[in-house]
């Protein structure tokens, strides 16, 4: 029996998103790693959508974020968390959709991850003075404090929590980590948050599903060990 560790030795350490479900479609997306190479398109939905709920989810993954991915050596790289380093390049990947306005939301105030809480919090302002909150963390943590779901068309409606269940147990059984994303708007004037202001009431914006890809050559050595009689465990 060999015993392995995970990251980096069974797996590539490079968090990538493959999926996202936001506005009642489910979304894949192309490309390994931190590179930008790659491209969003639609698997479960109408095709002519218009994609408000998806530009948000992803701006929300984008700004409600600590790290940054850089390149060096020609080799993509993440300062920070990898499983943010994720989120940015999810968001790079759909640049059509999100546009480039993205930059221009100045961040006022954030609550950091807590594992007490399981989600991080930023308070932003818009081009034009506006306020709002956008949320990223565990889905079970967002979904019990949202009460309305943003649509494909951009509009409210109430959260169909069954629908994004389904969705949220459906990328957990295909190997993937789920995080979701919400947003609070009317917060004008607001120049911090505290765990208060964002209880409930949010809007839920959709889940991001990411993996670390496993290595090739581990993946021939796994299959090299099982032809010899030898068991391989992930510790």
């Amino acid at each position: 029996m060999i015993c392995s560790d995970k990251t980096g030795t069974l797996t590539e350490n490079q968090m990538t998103v493959q999926q996202v479900l936001s506005g009642g479609r489910l979304y894949e997306i192309s490309g390994v790693g931190y590179s930008n190479e790659g491209e969003i398109s639609i698997k479960i939905g109408d095709p002519k959508s218009v994609h408000k709920a998806l530009r948000e989810c992803l701006t929300a993954g984008y700004l409600c974020n600590d790290s940054r991915v850089v390149e060096k050596e020609g080799r993509f790289a993440v300062e920070g968390d990898p499983t943010e380093g994720a989120l940015i390049v999810s968001a790079n990947k759909s640049r059509s959709v999100i546009g480039d306005d993205i930059q221009k939301f100045r961040r006022v105030d954030s609550i950091p991850f807590e594992s007490e809480y399981q989600y991080m919090a930023t308070l932003h302002e818009g081009q034009e003075g506006e306020r709002f909150i956008y949320l990223k963390g565990s889905f079970e943590n967002i979904l019990s404090r949202c009460v309305n779901q943003m649509e494909d068309d951009g509009s409210v409606q109430a959260i169909d929590r069954t629908m994004v269940e389904k969705y949220a147990e459906d990328m957990a059984l295909h190997g993937l980590r789920v995080l979701a994303f919400a947003r609070m708007d009317s917060v004008a004037g607001k120049e911090s948050i505290d765990h208060e202001n964002i209880a409930e009431s949010l809007t839920f914006l959709g889940l991001q599903g990411m993996i670390d890809p496993a290595r090739k050559e581990a993946i021939d050595a796994v299959k090299n060990c099982y032809q010899a009689g030898i068991q391989v465990k992930m510790i």
